[in-house]
């Protein structure tokens, strides 16, 4: 974890100028740990797609490198002992990835998203004064955003419960700001407009374009790797057949090259199917694609009372406005945090597993 240095801090928390000034150098101290779990977070999920894909092959693999040797190089040579040598490996590595959990970095990639997601919208509670910075005036939030990133930021906390919206005492946030608007001590929102103007365009419209792109593209690969295994034993039951045609119409021991051929496709297309399905199991695109749909279409309708309440005249910086702006964010929030935590359900178990 990199805290933010005294440096950050003091300058974070003592810029002159206007509230504007004194804010900005609290986003960059958010928005810097935001790039850094981001990065990292893209970076582990490559490699976990590069290691799945290469994990959902061994089983063809092996099955298509004793094929070989059998048909195309029956007797003891060079190449048949590098044949079986490399078939062993595969199922070594197979095997290894099973008993020695092999491949469990993919767990690394889940805790970054959750973490960089967390500082994602961290940004959004600062500005409009919610959550853990209600009833915060400019002076104290530097502390405030230290005490966070000293929480979120950190590999010691286990990131999926800081997704719930409640403090350390188990107060929810919508709790708390409806107590404080009722008390009628609830503290105007700095730039109001401003601050409203940039939470739908830069996260409620963000968030959903984001997810209404995602729909397509899970779907599609989720229907490519289905359609690929059907493909794949379709094709080794007409092979069979065929195979079966020929060795009725003439009846000898000795394979041909098209023989030969046939055996060896009908050997490797039903593991390959197999791998399909295993692979399309790891990804889980059709679970992801209608979730992302049915949070992006809640998204929408959020996004349609954000921009009621800008036509409404929600310019100044007190009265009702503030209170249902705010209470739109902890809703908007709610909606996300309940999105990723669907999200860790779905992939926390997948790691990557040969078929075999």
């Amino acid at each position: 974890m990199k805290t933010p240095s005294p440096a950050q801090v003091a300058e974070a928390s003592s810029a002159g100028g206007s509230g504007e000034a004194r804010i900005e150098p609290l986003i960059r101290l958010i928005e810097d740990a935001l790039g850094r779990r981001d990065e990292s977070a893209m970076r582990l999920q490559r490699k976990w797609f590069r290691f799945g894909g290469a994990a959902a092959m061994l089983g063809p693999s092996a099955v298509l490198l004793l094929a070989v040797q059998v048909l195309v190089f029956p007797h003891i040579g060079p190449l048949a002992i590098l044949l079986i040598l490399l078939e062993l490996l595969a199922l070594a590595v197979a095997l290894a990835m099973g008993f020695l959990r092999i491949g469990e970095a993919h767990l690394g990639w889940v805790s970054e998203r959750l973490r960089a997601e967390l500082l994602r919208r961290e940004r959004f509670l600062f500005r409009a004064h919610v959550g853990p910075y209600l009833g915060l005036d400019d002076a104290s939030a530097a502390g405030r955003v230290k005490q966070r990133l000293a929480m979120l930021d950190s590999d010691l906390e286990e990131p999926l419960p800081l997704t719930a919206l409640k403090d350390a005492g188990g107060v929810g946030w919508r709790n708390a700001l409806e107590d404080a608007h009722r008390a009628g001590g609830l503290a105007p929102v700095p730039d109001l407009s401003g601050c409203m103007q940039d939470y739908l365009d830069r996260r409620v419209a963000d968030q959903r374009t984001w997810l209404s792109d995602k729909v397509g593209f899970h779907a599609t690969r989720d229907r490519i790797l289905e359609n690929g295994a059907k493909v794949a034993l379709t094709l080794a039951l007409i092979v069979a057949a065929i195979h079966l045609g020929m060795l009725l119409a003439r009846a000898e021991d000795e394979h041909g090259g098209l023989a030969t051929a046939l055996i060896l496709t009908a050997l490797v297309l039903p593991p390959l199917g197999a791998a399909c399905v295993g692979f399309r199991a790891l990804l889980e695109g059709h679970r992801i694609s209608r979730s992302y749909l049915h949070h992006a279409r809640a998204l929408a309708e959020i996004e349609r009372e954000l921009i009621e309440l800008q036509n409404a005249g929600a310019g100044g910086v007190d009265g009702d406005a503030g209170f249902s702006f705010r209470r739109l964010v902890l809703q908007t929030e709610e909606l996300l945090a309940a999105e990723l935590r669907q999200w860790w359900f779905v992939m926390q178990p997948s790691v990557p597993t040969a078929e075999v």
